[in-house]
């Protein structure tokens, strides 16, 4: 990627810091498949890059959800308007709850700085 690494790894540990939208509960892990801590450790260990703070984790976290928020959001407005790929777009409707929760994030991320 051209961006920033961390922004791509925290996309990529969505599925364990947020729950899935049907049950509001986060998933339960198999044998096998690591925790996202043990997930983000091996990803510093052979980048051969030190451990990310967890404020600036829980940052790169709040950044991904309010991402998908606003990705949300806009297709959600995009199938009221009737413009959007598919229809689906409005099924699910749409939530603010993601975004306070970043926002939360994001507040006790720096107030640690």
């Amino acid at each position: 990627t051209l961006g920033n690494p961390l922004a791509d790894l925290s996309y990529l540990c969505m599925p364990w810091f947020m729950a899935p939208r049907s049950s509001g509960q986060s998933v339960d892990l198999s044998p096998g498949i690591p925790t996202e801590r043990e997930f983000v450790s091996s990803y510093c260990h052979a980048m051969g890059i030190h451990e990310i703070p967890d404020s600036l984790w829980n940052f790169m976290k709040a950044f991904q959800i309010f991402r998908s928020s606003a990705i949300g959001h806009g297709v959600f407005a995009r199938g009221l308007q009737g413009n959007a790929s598919s229809t689906k777009a409005i099924g699910n409707g749409w939530s603010s709850l993601p975004a306070r929760k970043a926002l939360k994030m994001v507040r006790a991320a720096t107030s640690k700085l």
